[in-house]
């Protein structure tokens, strides 16, 4: 996680992203002592604007991430590239990481249908843990496997 709290802090890579699943982001806001803010979609505008007036007020260089969890339950045309709704975002994010304050809004979409940079470089899915369990196992143990023979003929 690191590597994405060290990202946080830095205020030229401010912008809107996306993400598969809120847990690494969250954890990684904690680290980077990140005021992390949830809010739903259709909030997003208002709590953006709310965001920008306190940070603009403070001093300090406490990066913001405004973390919203049901952006695929909004109209995915309201989140593309040149929306009318993510032009708004553009401007705001791009205003704060300018006034040296990172901020960064982070959409989770599980799906992967908006089409927005990734936050950070997720791993492949890993396999269902309910797949793992049922999976079947060779009926013999591997202790009594034939054991290879290296012998050369």
């Amino acid at each position: 996680m690191g590597n994405l709290a060290e990202r946080y802090k830095d205020p030229e890579r401010s912008g809107v992203y996306r993400v598969s699943s809120p847990d690494v982001p969250v954890l990684a806001a904690r680290e980077a002592c990140a005021e992390l803010r949830e809010c739903d979609a259709a909030d997003l505008e208002s709590e953006l604007t709310r965001a920008v007036r306190q940070l603009a007020g403070q001093s300090q260089r406490r990066p913001c991430i405004l973390l919203v969890r049901d952006a695929v339950g909004q109209s995915a045309t309201d989140f593309q590239q040149g929306s009318k709704l993510m032009r708004h975002l553009q401007t705001a994010v791009e205003g704060l990481g300018s006034a040296v304050h990172p901020c960064f809004v982070v959409l989770v979409d599980p799906l992967k249908i908006l089409d927005l940079p990734n936050l950070w470089r997720e791993p492949a899915a890993s396999p269902n843990l309910e797949e793992l369990q049922s999976a079947r196992l060779p009926e013999t143990p591997c202790a009594t496997w034939p054991a290879a023979d290296h012998r050369r003929a």
